[in-house]
């Protein structure tokens, strides 16, 4: 027998179809259940509806950002020590970001009072972090080298040799993959975009010949061994790929050279590597082993903090905000900088001195210099940490690497065309005011732009960048060769122990 619910569920759907009477209709659907409500309405079964449930919930699932998911799990779970070099490594990779977007503005790159007209808010001392890209470039390079090799460095202290000798290998086989996979299919990306929408560029070769094209792209992209600064066709922010990976392959070496050797011993040839660096060589190379040497002091420091050098370490640690502002303000430093007031008097010591004839190798110093110094200071200063420590520096630090790899096509096919629309929007301010208008437009784009360029990185971060993380550990434990497996012999076996005796 039905149950008195189970009947009074069947006359409502009677009543809820009797089209001829309204009052009905309203009873019966007060009568129904959600569940039974989302039936009746989509004409869904039950499985058809927690199908479409389900689907709908995962699609929320993929558009929300990650930083909603994990910011109340951040604030109770602990950070690492080093935590404040992924949330500064993702505050530079949005400096970089806005730098690229600041191409929209023609007077930002202008130093504060080098004309009567320079005299904006973006041009002041400082306040010009914000659009100096090339400078935060040096400090990935900076923070790389430093988190390339800090458990390196301990485990050489500690004389694990074994393990470092893992973890040397480990990280030698899985950065390759870690770096070029994201950035071949960014590379790819924008290639297949400008196909698809640029009728222009579709016309200057054949289809064979945009294939020819993105093949010499990637192929420049993905080889380690080639001599010259890389520039791309597509994607022209990748220039900085093949750099990381070469300065990867220096710290390892280094590293794996230096490991057993004292401290004495160790960075005089560090710091050695790093001036032959900078003044003979690749001068970005030079960063990677500061970050290095930076790593092998850090430790030395926190393993001689008493007496005497206890007070050192306290007055080195109170000057870190002076020292971090100066890097700022070095590292910011404007076009036709010897030109700007402030850094007239810089460019003459450099050039008298240090013999910095030519003008890039000014700018060259100052990036490099404020990047030590920024990082440094960071580095040796809780109070300084603080900034880079929060959720959502964090979460930038997340998404650094895709932010980095999509932001320049998304201000390529997105805000610049916007451009025109948003200028045409703010022309009644007049003509007397066209900095505030051109302003007002540009901020106006931003407000546009940026959420869908957060999104994408998010989007790029999850289904990309984590699995090119993985799949480059997948490969690494199919091609290591197991311990008990046989197939190579110990070294005590390979190698008869008088072998390498000296004889007298």
């Amino acid at each position: 027998m039905l149950s008195a619910s189970a009947i009074h569920t069947s006359q409502a759907f009677n009543r809820f179809y009797d089209a001829g009477d309204p009052q009905a209709d309203i009873e019966a659907r007060s009568a129904l259940s959600p569940k039974t409500k989302d039936r009746v309405r989509t004409g869904l079964g039950n499985g058809q509806l927690q199908r479409r449930t389900r689907t709908n919930q995962q699609l929320r699932d993929i558009i929300k950002p990650t930083y909603f998911f994990k910011r109340w799990h951040q604030k109770s779970q602990k950070l690492r020590p080093t935590a404040w070099l992924d949330g500064l490594r993702g505050v530079a990779a949005l400096i970089v970001t806005i730098y690229h977007y600041a191409y929209l503005w023609p007077w930002a790159q202008t130093g504060w009072g080098v004309s009567k007209d320079d005299h904006h808010f973006m041009q002041f001392y400082v306040v010009r972090i914000i659009t100096s890209g090339g400078f935060m470039v040096r400090i990935f390079f900076v923070i790389s080298g430093y988190a390339l090799s800090t458990r390196l460095v301990q485990l050489s202290r500690d004389r694990q040799y074994v393990t470092l000798f893992e973890s040397l290998s480990s990280s030698a086989f899985r950065r390759w993959i870690r770096l070029m996979l994201p950035s071949a299919v960014s590379m790819i990306m924008e290639w297949s975009l400008t196909i698809m929408f640029s009728r222009s560029y579709r016309a200057k070769r054949s289809f064979f010949g945009h294939l020819g094209a993105i093949y010499h792209d990637v192929i420049g992209l993905t080889n380690a061994f080639q001599i010259g600064k890389y520039r791309p066709e597509f994607n022209k922010v990748l220039w900085t790929i093949p750099a990381e990976l070469k300065g990867s392959v220096i710290v390892y070496m280094l590293m794996l050279g230096l490991a057993r050797t004292r401290t004495v011993v160790k960075i005089p040839i560090l710091l050695g590597a790093m001036i032959q660096c900078a003044w003979t060589s690749d001068r970005l190379l030079a960063l990677f082993v500061a970050g290095l040497l930076m790593a092998e002091v850090d430790l030395l420091l926190k393993h001689r903090r008493i007496g005497a050098e206890q007070r050192w370490t306290h007055f080195f640690t109170s000057v870190q905000p002076y020292t971090f502002l100066f890097g700022i303000y070095l590292g910011s430093h404007p076009n036709k900088m010897d030109e700007a007031p402030g850094y007239i008097l810089i460019c003459s010591i450099l050039r008298n001195v240090f013999g910095l004839d030519h003008y890039w190798m000014l700018e060259e110093a100052c990036r490099s210099v404020g990047a030590l110094l920024v990082v440094g200071s960071t580095n040796y200063s809780s109070i300084l940490q603080r900034p880079f420590t929060t959720s959502f520096t964090q979460y930038l630090g997340d998404v650094s690497f895709s932010l980095y790899l999509i932001h320049f096509y998304i201000l390529e096919w997105i805000a610049k065309p916007l451009v025109p629309y948003s200028l045409a929007l703010f022309r009644f301010l007049g003509p007397d005011h066209k900095t505030l208008s051109y302003g007002c437009a540009v901020a106006l784009i931003f407000a546009f732009v940026w959420p869908f360029q957060f999104l994408a990185s998010d989007l790029y971060t999850r289904f990309i960048d984590a699995k090119a993380v993985k799949l480059a550990k997948v490969l690494e434990v199919w091609a290591i060769v197991p311990k008990d497996s046989g197939h190579c012999l110990a070294i005590d076996e390979a190698v008869p122990k008088n072998e390498f005796t000296l004889k007298s």
